[in-house]
């Protein structure tokens, strides 16, 4: 059952439209990642489930109840700010215990409800400690501790691993996975981390410029992304546009800068249709034995992807690169365990192959025209 929904929400700041009529539910227990660049109005979503922005129209419910007009304090809602926000001159324990007191639990209880959190959270015998006293992912964890120990309903995080360093980020990350699978709590988690949002998350929503344009496992948003944005936001990819040659129930043909690429049918596109075409780096497979093969047919439905490598990245487990194709299409690509495998050279020949099931595609919308408008600015920008 949905713990949280949110149907057709608007919310407008004088002439800017923050959020446009986003619907969304949130499953008992689940979590749920908000994803998107800033100002896409991920934070404002956070914001009015929080009770801080109230929608200019719409409903917000939380455990079928409307709460548009509920003040935060009534909510059943736990907050970790992007900040901290931990009260400098209270002791750890103070701090946690601020919400308690605000809702008049006292004595024994107190100290319990407390002692269980902080050890929760894995900052037992802090309790007496300053602010001042902490490194900033123990301060993370007392902002974590306070929103936790009132038991709320739902838990909203709002960006609060990015004061971290990396380490830092992967460690609390995991804690927080832990600790809201062990309550079971229903949870919203805003970031603009792709790598967050597909590690700790049930679902990934992802937000362009104030509306919802996916909601899927984490797998799905990589794989089979619905959008070039979301192709182009989620993961390191390969985006283009390509005209369908040809099409039939199994194959579609797709003239990508002058090279074929053969895409199982998902979307029936006209031939002559104008199309968005993704293609992750591991997917850009190296084939040096296949040089000397000829066209598609012969590589079992792969497209024969031959060009000059332009540079190579060694970065341990993986190596990666991009490849200038004879026709002056550029293709990132991923060669994983290089001790073991072939590696071409930069500014070599090299021959690549891309297959069917590896290659997304959509039919071409105003909003991906838009993404590569953006992207051919920003390059004649940078060049």
């Amino acid at each position: 059952m949905a713990d949280i929904r949110l149907k057709q929400v608007v919310k407008r700041f004088g002439e800017v439209t923050a959020v446009d009529n986003l619907n969304l539910e949130v499953g008992a227990g689940e979590l749920i990642s908000l994803l998107g660049p800033s100002g896409c109005g991920k934070t404002t979503v956070l914001r009015m489930l929080a009770g801080f922005e109230r929608p200019t129209s719409g409903t917000l419910e939380i455990g079928g109840k409307v709460i548009n007009d509920v003040p935060p304090q009534q909510r059943e809602i736990g907050i970790v700010f992007q900040d901290y926000a931990v009260f400098p001159t209270m002791s750890v324990e103070d701090n946690v215990a601020y919400g308690l007191r605000l809702r008049r639990v006292t004595g024994g209880e107190l100290r319990r409800r407390v002692d269980e959190t902080l050890d929760l959270v894995g900052l037992n015998g802090y309790q007496k400690r300053m602010p001042n006293q902490l490194s900033g992912g123990q301060l993370q964890r007392v902002a974590l501790a306070r929103a936790l120990v009132i038991r709320p309903r739902v838990l909203l995080l709002d960006e609060p691993l990015s004061n971290l360093d990396a380490a830092l980020r992967l460690s609390i990350r995991k804690e927080i996975r832990k600790i809201q699978q062990e309550l079971g709590m229903t949870t919203v988690f805003v970031t603009h981390d792709q790598e967050e949002a597909m590690s700790i998350s049930d679902r990934v929503a992802v937000m362009r410029t104030a509306q919802l344009v996916q909601v899927d496992t984490p797998m799905v948003i990589y794989e089979q992304p619905r959008s070039a944005f979301v192709a182009n936001f989620v993961g390191r990819t390969t985006l283009k546009q390509g005209k369908v040659t040809a099409a039939d129930k199994e194959l579609t043909r797709i003239d990508v800068d002058g090279l074929e690429l053969l895409a199982k049918t998902k979307e029936e596109v006209p031939v002559g249709g104008h199309v968005w075409v993704s293609v992750r780096p591991q997917h850009v497979q190296y084939a040096p034995e296949s040089a000397d093969a000829g066209g598609a047919a012969a590589m079992n439905g792969a497209a024969k992807l031959q060009g000059v490598v332009d540079y190579l990245e060694p970065l341990g487990a993986v190596v990666r690169g991009e490849v200038c194709s004879e026709r002056g299409g550029h293709f990132l690509f991923e060669i994983a365990d290089p001790l073991s495998r072939p590696v071409p050279e930069t500014g070599g020949q090299a021959t690549f192959v891309i297959r069917p099931e590896h290659v997304v595609y959509g039919r071409m919308t105003k909003a991906d025209e838009a993404v590569f408008a953006k992207e051919a600015e920003e390059t004649a920008q940078a060049s």
